[in-house]
């Protein structure tokens, strides 16, 4: 809870220091113009003296930037038409603070031709480059790369990787390190490294061939201008690149807005780097993942952020990736936020666009925090968690319907799976002021967890839509537990309900598992098999608020290692079997002294010798416990029978038993009971099914049938 408070204050106070970034410093207007007239690459031949000339008595671009940065003032150079330059050498480090090379109104081509080199080289500070094409720069080098004493730096309009148009394939592309490679030192609070926005980066296709770097730098803007714009006129592109932005190596408080990513092989890596934002993006059909996280040195977001928390215009778009939308990697004790999202739909919310998964976390991850997301329409698991680190929380999504919360958008497998040592983890809310996740509607499982252990789930609704009410059910088991011991389905703490209902097997199995906590603010209602199944467990305490509506016994415990199961539903009752049936062969008498084996020892029910006024007395099995009271609303020794958990009393070691039915408000009314047999500590009781039905008020009973 403490972290939680800490994130909201962050969250909050964090807005008024760290936009400063959007803003740049203020730089005066240009003094020089120098007009490049050559498509050629020598140098200049007037030793500085402003006239911008070859040996042959032309300018070129590297004339040009020679003369600029030998005379005092700013300089903008430009283009009296369209070349293409082919250079034979890396161009001069751009180091004149403010100079512009703009090739506005004409296509300018600069190509390194291969020659292992940076096209740019930037180490100064409010340097532009714009409306150029930049591409040829070599295996092991980018086309652009901004050193140390890079600040405040445009890189705008650009065409980076390759000579085609913005829409075309790859052309005349070289293998290059990279498109733009950002090492710079000199950022901070006050000054932004760079505004990148407005391009294409594409083509990138060496080793890592990324479209952007971000090797160990900070307050880099990538997608909107220094004023803060980020519409479609500031929205860069990156496709056909290996990665289209890698950040890496400590990199810190850089943002990632307003782009389009696809088609790339890795969309976005964030690779052991902190306080990265990523936002309002669309990343959509690259080969792997559409963003990677792995590790962290501070937290990382994606979607609502510390620089924008609106839902709206906060949101990513992910959607079409081939392995993951988001994939979590990598062990780290930093939290990273994965907020606001919508993930495997369009842009309307309404129909699919798969990825594999939605979301993945593995490799010892741990601290992911996935929020208000719809996870929808993917084709495997809206949410995987697998092998991973634990203290992973999902709170407040949508996971198998469309952004509504109402129409059915199914994942093509499971809404959530943990599985393979995912310990530890929250499914839905532990905190009095959050809510669950709605996980409707999918193919297979709402939830799977298998080898798993300790996962808690409270406050979701499974199997029906927003609304609490319209059915929305999973293919299979609104939530299977297998192998998974330890696992709280339900809290105590909180007010609120969680609801499974309307699967299409049972609202909850438990498979070989121990120590299972189901308690009561948990509601197994319609679905079409049983409410409750547990097969081949022990030592579990299974108290649901209502089992009501199923199809088949309210709760079924099968398999002969199904022992200490102790459960007190306080309502069940209009099921399609019995509200409590131990084995599949419906109820079986009673047998002299609790001898027989089965789930949960084939334990006996408690039988009534007699009645008088409010007074019930009986005997039961020795051993056993206490005796549970049920209000009967239908026979519960039928189908569809059961009742109302009324309270308990504690019984000696005989197993003979007398209860005052008056001091439950029970006279008069139909009453059943059930035996909890074993020792008290821990998890060591095993309930029977209920008994036949006690009418008092009319000094009769139905007496229990016991075995020859």
């Amino acid at each position: 809870m403490r972290r939680m408070l800490i994130f909201i204050f962050i969250f909050v106070a964090s807005l008024s220091g760290l936009l400063v970034l959007m803003a740049k410093t203020a730089v005066a207007s240009p003094t020089a113009t120098i007009m490049v007239n050559s498509a050629g690459d020598e140098p200049d031949a007037t030793g500085g003296t402003g006239s911008c000339a070859t040996a042959g008595g032309f300018c070129t671009l590297r004339a040009a930037i020679e003369t600029a940065q030998m005379q005092p003032g700013l300089d903008v150079i430009n283009f009296s038409g369209s070349f293409t330059i082919n250079l034979g050498s890396a161009l001069p480090v751009l180091s004149e603070a403010g100079l512009t090379i703009d090739g506005v109104g004409h296509t300018i081509r600069i190509n390194g031709g291969g020659n292992n080199l940076n096209v740019f080289r930037i180490n100064g500070e409010a340097i532009v480059l714009k409306n150029l094409r930049v591409y040829g720069s070599g295996i092991g080098y980018s086309n652009i790369w901004l050193q140390t004493n890079a600040v405040e730096v445009e890189i705008t309009n650009n065409i980076i990787g390759d000579d085609n148009p913005g829409t075309g394939g790859c052309g005349n592309s070289n293998l290059s390190y990279g498109g733009i490679y950002i090492s710079s030192g000199n950022a901070d609070a006050a000054k932004t490294t760079a505004w990148i926005y407005g391009n294409t980066l594409k083509c990138l296709v060496g080793l890592p061939g990324d479209g952007i770097s971000i090797f160990g730098s900070q307050y880099v803007v990538v997608g909107a201008d220094p004023s803060g714009n980020a519409t479609a006129v500031q929205q860069n592109t990156f496709r056909e690149n290996n990665t289209g932005i890698a950040v890496t190596n400590n990199a810190q408080r850089n943002q990632i807005r307003n782009n389009h990513i696809l088609n790339n092989i890795f969309g976005i890596q964030v690779n052991g780097s902190g306080r990265t934002s990523i936002w309002a993006n669309v990343i959509e059909n690259n080969t792997n993942y559409g963003v990677e996280l792995v590790g962290g040195t501070a937290p990382n977001y994606v979607g609502c952020n510390e620089f924008q928390e609106d839902e709206t215009l906060a949101r990513n778009y992910i959607r079409g990736n081939g392995w993951a939308g988001v994939y979590i990697t990598g062990a780290s004790t930093e939290f990273k936020y994965v907020y606001c999202n919508w993930i495997g739909t369009s842009d309307d919310g309404t129909t699919a666009a798969p990825n594999d998964y939605g979301i993945y976390i593995t490799g010892d991850a741990q601290f992911s925090w996935i929020i208000k997301n719809v996870l929808s329409g993917n084709n495997l698991d809206g949410l995987r968690i697998q092998n991973s680190g634990g203290s992973n929380i999902a709170i407040d999504n949508i996971i198998g319907l469309d952004h509504t919360g109402m129409l059915s958008l199914p994942n093509g497998q499971h809404g959530i799976g943990i599985i393979d040592d995912a310990g530890e983890n929250i499914i839905g809310s532990t905190f009095s002021t959050a809510t669950g996740n709605i996980i409707s509607s999918n193919t297979n499982y709402g939830i799977l967890i298998s080898n798993s252990p300790t996962t808690t789930l409270d406050l979701n609704k499974i199997g029906v839509a927003i609304d609490g009410v319209t059915p929305r059910g999973n293919g299979f088991d609104g939530l299977h537990v297998s192998n998974s011991n330890g696992t709280k389905i339900g809290t105590l703490g909180f007010a609120g309900t969680q609801i499974i209902a309307n699967n299409g097997e049972s609202g909850v199995y438990l498979d070989n598992v121990q120590e299972t906590e189901l308690v009561t603010n948990t509601l197994l209602l319609n679905n079409d098999s049983h409410g409750l199944y547990v097969f081949q467990s022990q030592d579990n305490y299974l108290a649901p608020q209502q089992v009501q509506g199923n199809g088949s016994a309210g709760i079924r415990v099968i398999g002969n290692s199904s022992i200490n199961n102790l459960m007190v539903p306080e309502e069940i009752y209009n099921n399609g079997g019995l509200p409590i049936e131990l084995g599949a062969d419906g109820l079986e008498p009673n047998d002299p002294g609790d001898a027989d084996t089965g789930p949960n020892g084939m334990a006996n029910y408690p039988e009534v010798t007699t009645s008088h006024g409010t007074v019930v007395t009986g005997t039961t099995t020795v051993g056993t416990f206490a005796i549970g009271i049920y209000e009967v609303t239908k026979d519960p020794t039928s189908p569809g029978g059961g009742g109302i958990y009324r309270g308990s009393v504690l019984i000696g070691a005989s197993g003979t038993w007398s209860i005052d039915l008056a001091a439950y408000n029970l006279q008069n009314r139909p009453v059943a009971f059930v035996a909890y047999l074993g020792a008290p500590s821990g998890f060591s009781l095993s309930s029977s099914p209920l008994s036949p039905v006690t009418q008092l008020g009319y000094e009769l009973y139905l007496p229990a049938v016991t075995k020859n």
